[in-house]
Protein backbone atom coordinates (compact mmCIF):
# COMPACT_ATOMS: atom_id res chain seq x y z
CA UNK A 1 0.00 0.00 0.00
CA UNK A 2 2.83 2.38 0.84
CA UNK A 3 4.17 2.30 -2.72
CA UNK A 4 0.80 3.60 -3.94
CA UNK A 5 0.61 6.58 -1.56
CA UNK A 6 2.20 9.99 -1.19
CA UNK A 7 2.29 9.66 2.62
CA UNK A 8 5.57 9.66 4.51
CA UNK A 9 6.68 6.55 6.37
CA UNK A 10 5.75 8.03 9.76
CA UNK A 11 2.16 8.47 8.53
CA UNK A 12 1.64 4.70 8.59
CA UNK A 13 0.65 2.70 11.67
CA UNK A 14 2.95 -0.12 12.72
CA UNK A 15 1.95 -3.55 11.46
CA UNK A 16 2.37 -6.41 13.95
CA UNK A 17 2.06 -9.97 12.64
CA UNK A 18 1.39 -12.80 15.09
CA UNK A 19 0.54 -16.47 14.98
CA UNK A 20 1.52 -18.96 12.31
CA UNK A 21 3.79 -16.61 10.34
CA UNK A 22 5.35 -19.45 8.33
CA UNK A 23 2.01 -20.73 7.03
CA UNK A 24 1.74 -21.42 3.31
CA UNK A 25 -1.36 -21.24 1.16
CA UNK A 26 -2.38 -22.34 -2.29
CA UNK A 27 -4.14 -19.34 -3.82
CA UNK A 28 -4.34 -17.26 -6.98
CA UNK A 29 -1.61 -14.63 -6.43
CA UNK A 30 -3.29 -11.67 -8.18
CA UNK A 31 -6.55 -12.23 -6.28
CA UNK A 32 -4.72 -12.59 -2.96
CA UNK A 33 -2.81 -9.38 -3.67
CA UNK A 34 -6.00 -7.50 -4.55
CA UNK A 35 -7.85 -8.75 -1.47
CA UNK A 36 -5.04 -7.93 0.95
CA UNK A 37 -4.35 -4.58 -0.70
CA UNK A 38 -7.98 -3.57 -0.26
CA UNK A 39 -8.16 -4.69 3.35
CA UNK A 40 -4.91 -3.01 4.37
CA UNK A 41 -5.71 0.16 2.42
CA UNK A 42 -9.00 0.52 4.26
CA UNK A 43 -7.49 -0.30 7.64
CA UNK A 44 -4.54 2.06 7.24
CA UNK A 45 -6.81 4.88 6.05
CA UNK A 46 -9.14 4.35 9.02
CA UNK A 47 -6.30 4.36 11.54
CA UNK A 48 -4.81 7.45 9.89
CA UNK A 49 -8.12 9.33 10.02
CA UNK A 50 -8.98 8.32 13.60
CA UNK A 51 -5.47 8.76 15.03
CA UNK A 52 -3.49 11.42 13.14
CA UNK A 53 -0.87 11.28 15.93
CA UNK A 54 0.18 8.25 18.03
CA UNK A 55 -1.34 5.66 15.72
CA UNK A 56 -2.16 2.30 17.34
CA UNK A 57 -0.71 -0.82 15.74
CA UNK A 58 -2.61 -2.84 13.20
CA UNK A 59 -2.38 -6.45 14.38
CA UNK A 60 -2.60 -9.36 11.94
CA UNK A 61 -3.09 -12.81 13.42
CA UNK A 62 -2.48 -15.79 11.13
CA UNK A 63 -4.25 -18.98 12.15
CA UNK A 64 -3.15 -22.08 10.25
CA UNK A 65 -4.37 -25.62 10.54
CA UNK A 66 -6.15 -27.58 7.86
CA UNK A 67 -7.15 -24.19 6.49
CA UNK A 68 -5.89 -20.65 7.00
CA UNK A 69 -7.54 -17.57 8.43
CA UNK A 70 -6.31 -14.02 8.98
CA UNK A 71 -7.66 -11.59 11.52
CA UNK A 72 -6.79 -7.94 10.93
CA UNK A 73 -7.44 -5.87 14.06
CA UNK A 74 -7.34 -2.11 14.32
CA UNK A 75 -8.36 0.47 16.89
CA UNK A 76 -9.55 2.96 14.30
CA UNK A 77 -12.90 3.95 15.73
CA UNK A 78 -14.99 1.14 14.26
CA UNK A 79 -17.90 1.38 11.85
CA UNK A 80 -21.20 2.88 13.06
CA UNK A 81 -23.91 0.24 13.48
CA UNK A 82 -26.25 2.02 11.08
CA UNK A 83 -23.85 1.60 8.12
CA UNK A 84 -22.21 -1.75 8.85
CA UNK A 85 -24.38 -3.62 6.31
CA UNK A 86 -23.86 -0.86 3.74
CA UNK A 87 -20.10 -1.44 3.44
CA UNK A 88 -20.84 -4.52 1.31
CA UNK A 89 -22.90 -2.53 -1.20
CA UNK A 90 -21.27 -1.58 -4.48
CA UNK A 91 -20.78 2.16 -4.66
CA UNK A 92 -20.91 2.76 -0.90
CA UNK A 93 -17.85 4.55 0.47
CA UNK A 94 -16.76 6.05 3.77
CA UNK A 95 -13.87 7.82 2.06
CA UNK A 96 -14.38 11.52 2.68
CA UNK A 97 -12.36 14.34 1.17
CA UNK A 98 -11.83 16.29 4.40
CA UNK A 99 -8.65 15.15 6.13
CA UNK A 100 -7.88 12.57 3.47
CA UNK A 101 -6.78 13.00 -0.10
CA UNK A 102 -8.21 10.17 -2.20
CA UNK A 103 -5.56 10.93 -4.80
CA UNK A 104 -3.06 9.41 -2.34
CA UNK A 105 -4.32 6.04 -3.51
CA UNK A 106 -3.83 5.62 -7.21
CA UNK A 107 -2.67 2.57 -9.04
CA UNK A 108 -2.16 1.56 -12.63
CA UNK A 109 -3.53 -1.96 -12.65
CA UNK A 110 -1.10 -3.12 -15.32
CA UNK A 111 2.22 -1.72 -14.10
CA UNK A 112 1.65 -0.64 -10.50
CA UNK A 113 3.13 2.76 -11.35
CA UNK A 114 1.54 6.17 -11.53
CA UNK A 115 0.99 7.28 -15.09
CA UNK A 116 -1.52 9.33 -17.05
CA UNK A 117 -3.74 6.22 -17.14
CA UNK A 118 -3.65 5.80 -13.36
CA UNK A 119 -7.03 5.14 -11.80
CA UNK A 120 -8.15 6.48 -8.44
CA UNK A 121 -8.44 3.43 -6.20
CA UNK A 122 -10.18 4.82 -3.11
CA UNK A 123 -13.59 6.30 -2.66
CA UNK A 124 -15.67 4.47 -5.25
CA UNK A 125 -17.01 1.75 -2.94
CA UNK A 126 -16.06 -1.26 -5.03
CA UNK A 127 -12.94 -2.60 -3.30
CA UNK A 128 -14.43 -4.28 -0.24
CA UNK A 129 -17.41 -5.90 -2.01
CA UNK A 130 -15.08 -7.15 -4.78
CA UNK A 131 -12.60 -8.53 -2.23
CA UNK A 132 -15.44 -10.50 -0.64
CA UNK A 133 -16.55 -11.80 -4.04
CA UNK A 134 -13.00 -12.91 -4.90
CA UNK A 135 -12.55 -14.81 -1.64
CA UNK A 136 -16.01 -16.41 -1.87
CA UNK A 137 -15.34 -17.44 -5.47
CA UNK A 138 -12.36 -19.39 -4.21
CA UNK A 139 -14.22 -21.05 -1.35
CA UNK A 140 -13.40 -18.63 1.47
CA UNK A 141 -15.17 -15.88 3.38
CA UNK A 142 -14.61 -12.28 4.42
CA UNK A 143 -16.39 -10.80 7.44
CA UNK A 144 -16.15 -7.61 9.45
CA UNK A 145 -16.91 -7.33 13.15
CA UNK A 146 -16.94 -3.77 14.36
CA UNK A 147 -17.43 -1.98 17.66
CA UNK A 148 -18.41 1.62 16.87
CA UNK A 149 -16.18 4.12 18.60
CA UNK A 150 -13.44 1.56 19.19
CA UNK A 151 -12.27 -1.00 16.62
CA UNK A 152 -12.90 -3.32 13.70
CA UNK A 153 -11.73 -6.87 13.18
CA UNK A 154 -11.62 -8.24 9.67
CA UNK A 155 -11.80 -12.01 9.35
CA UNK A 156 -10.42 -13.48 6.14
CA UNK A 157 -10.94 -17.22 5.86
CA UNK A 158 -9.20 -19.06 3.03
CA UNK A 159 -11.12 -22.15 2.05
CA UNK A 160 -9.47 -25.08 0.36
CA UNK A 161 -8.99 -23.79 -3.19
CA UNK A 162 -8.78 -27.37 -4.47
CA UNK A 163 -12.40 -27.85 -3.36
CA UNK A 164 -13.74 -24.51 -4.60
CA UNK A 165 -16.48 -24.61 -7.19
CA UNK A 166 -14.62 -22.57 -9.81
CA UNK A 167 -16.01 -22.14 -13.29
CA UNK A 168 -13.14 -22.23 -15.75
CA UNK A 169 -13.34 -21.11 -19.34
CA UNK A 170 -11.15 -23.65 -21.13
CA UNK A 171 -10.72 -23.61 -24.89
CA UNK A 172 -9.30 -26.44 -26.92
CA UNK A 173 -6.57 -25.39 -29.31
Amino acid sequence: VSTQSTWDEEDYPKLTIKGDVDAEILFVPILLENILYELFKNTIRSVHECHPINKPDIVVKICAGDEIALIISDRAGGIPFNIQDSVWGYGFSTCVPSGFDVTDYKVNFRSGEETDSTLQFAGYGFGLPMARQFIRYLGGELKLHSMPGYATETFLYFGDITKANIALNCRSR
